[in-house]
């Protein structure tokens, strides 16, 4: 009897000792303590300083600091450079853009409810209204125009060369234009303002919602493609870092959910699939069954 009690006592030392271990092994796992989050002006910081962060604070003890980039390539070059942690600053076309002209990768951990854009006008309440030569502000920046231009075309203000690549279309692919509309490319930031002088202007939803632009006023609403939905992304060769996973955690969490859930959020559009394919292939990994 004596021999089983010191041998049950020498198996809970050992269990002990080994919890302990993975305890400690755990706590080395994250020593990161703090994080910080680029992030376009408008929703997407809200989204994270509103929920994730909360989470992550009260969870596991990080430190959260959103910081507004309004230059994507810059917000990007940080992340590489490892000047801040995690970015939501674009969407998945975004991102394969940044990947080729950057020659870096860039893993997308999952993808958010996004406010589509729009077309609108202080002119026109229709697009039945819209006249000969009218000028059409779009944003200047050469990574989007191929989705501005789209939903042109869907909208039925112009048509495309069907022969031309659609991730790199411009308004020289532009066949017809039966309105003969003046596309006046500007700073993205500067399309709600635009309106005061244009007779149509392409608002992304992020900067409408920033500008106090009402997203119901769009007298024609983009209907987002997948790859137009905005992403949380974090460099690739940190993607198996453990702060990406308790990020992935809290994006996945109820607190996010309910937060989104909200009328401030009402009008976004959610995605198909919450964690991309490119999450996992960039790892090598395979990629879930649905």
């Amino acid at each position: 009897m004596k021999k089983l009690y010191i041998a049950l006592m020498v198996l809970a030392f050992v269990l002990s000792s080994t919890l302990a271990g993975f305890s400690e092994a755990a706590d080395a796992k994250r020593e990161k303590t703090s994080l910080k989050l680029a992030a376009s002006p408008g929703p997407y910081g809200d989204m994270f300083d509103e929920a994730i962060a909360p989470y992550l604070e009260k969870k596991y003890g990080y430190s959260v600091e959103v910081i507004e980039f309004s230059d994507g390539t810059a917000a990007h070059q940080a992340l590489i450079a490892g000047e801040i942690d995690i970015a939501i600053i674009g969407h998945l076309f975004y991102e394969n853009f940044l990947e080729k002209n950057l020659q870096e990768v860039f893993t997308p951990i999952y993808v958010v409810p996004t406010a589509g854009g729009g077309i609108y006008s202080h002119v026109y309440k229709s697009l039945d209204e819209v006249k000969d030569g009218d000028q059409f502000a779009i944003p200047s920046e050469a990574s989007n125009q191929p989705r501005v231009l789209d939903v042109a075309e869907r909208a039925k203000l112009i048509e495309l060369d069907k022969n031309a690549d659609p991730d790199l279309v411009t308004v020289a692919d532009i066949v017809k234009n039966p309105h003969n509309l003046k596309f006046v490319e500007v700073d993205r930031y500067l399309t709600p303002k635009a309106l005061d002088s244009v007779q149509l202007s392409f608002i992304y939803g992020n900067i409408a919602f920033a500008s106090g632009v009402d997203l119901s006023t769009a007298i024609y609403a983009e209907q987002l493609k997948e790859e137009y939905k905005n992403c949380l992304v974090v460099y690739g060769p940190k993607a198996k870092e453990q702060y990406v996973k308790d990020i992935q955690e809290a994006a996945l969490s109820d607190e996010f959910k309910a937060i989104l859930g909200t009328p401030k959020y009402a009008a976004f559009q959610w995605p198909l699939k919450s964690i991309p394919d490119k999450f996992y292939t960039d790892q090598g990994l395979e990629i879930p069954k649905p």
